[in-house]
């Protein structure tokens, strides 16, 4: 099942370590293309492309991109972030930044795949915790009741 949904899956503990690097990426993808993070020329210009891309940027993208996965995030459901990047990428840019945003949404998108996998994960740990008391208790019934068959 996590084969067929997540094309590259990874170990579970370098989780929280991959979504640090894909949050480091899409900082410096940001800061590429709206320049570095300063509040005071964010408020001043505030209807400008860099300002409505950093504002979704910072209120929606980076903290999805954050350990713990945030499965009530609209950019958990695949297409919205598309649908974002499109109506940011139709905005009247000075320069070419659809590379950069598709990329942007790429690192979004791993980030909801690893997600996925964190989750099946925890259902298949949660299983063991059902599995394996039922398991030992066929066990111990299996055996006595090949000893009691063996007494009677």
């Amino acid at each position: 099942m996590i084969a067929r949904r997540i094309a590259c899956e990874v170990p579970y503990e370098q989780i929280p370590h991959l979504c640090s690097l894909l949050r480091r990426k899409s900082d410096a993808l940001i800061d590429a293309i709206c320049g570095p993070f300063d509040l005071t020329v964010e408020e001043s210009s505030a209807e400008s492309p860099r300002a409505q891309l950093r504002r979704f940027y910072e209120n929606e993208v980076r903290p999805f991109l954050c350990e713990p996965f945030l499965r009530k995030s609209p950019l958990a459901t695949p297409g919205v972030l598309e649908a974002e990047l499109a109506a940011i990428s139709a905005l009247s840019w000075t320069s070419d930044v659809d590379g950069p945003l598709t990329t942007l949404g790429a690192l979004c998108e791993e980030r909801r795949l690893l997600g996925e996998q964190e989750r099946l994960h925890h259902l298949l740990h949660g299983w063991l915790m059902i599995h394996i008391p039922l398991s030992v208790a066929l066990l111990v019934l299996g055996l006595a009741h090949a000893a009691l068959s063996m007494y009677y």
